[in-house]
């Protein structure tokens, strides 16, 4: 096997409200423009619009990207 190294992200909050704290999290990680990335069953739920009326009442702007298609499986893996 290729040796590869696997980040992952710093932490995962996971409590009642905590999509009230979001602007003050993006501040903390010393974010400047929060990139989302989505899919339409996220934003037909409208979880999208919750999260960007979070970010929009605690002054950030967002860049959306909710139609994303994964690259080709055969670019994606490497056959044995």
């Amino acid at each position: 096997m290729k040796p590869f190294v696997f980040n992952t992200t710093q932490s995962i909050i996971n409590e009642s409200g905590a999509l009230n704290n979001i602007a003050d999290i993006c501040c903390q990680q010393h974010m400047s423009k929060p990139l989302i990335v989505t899919d339409q069953g996220i934003v037909s739920v409208g979880l999208m619009a919750k999260l960007e009326e979070a970010l929009q009442a605690g002054g950030w702007h967002t860049a959306v990207i909710q139609k994303w298609l994964p690259a080709p499986l055969k670019k994606l893996f490497t056959p044995l």
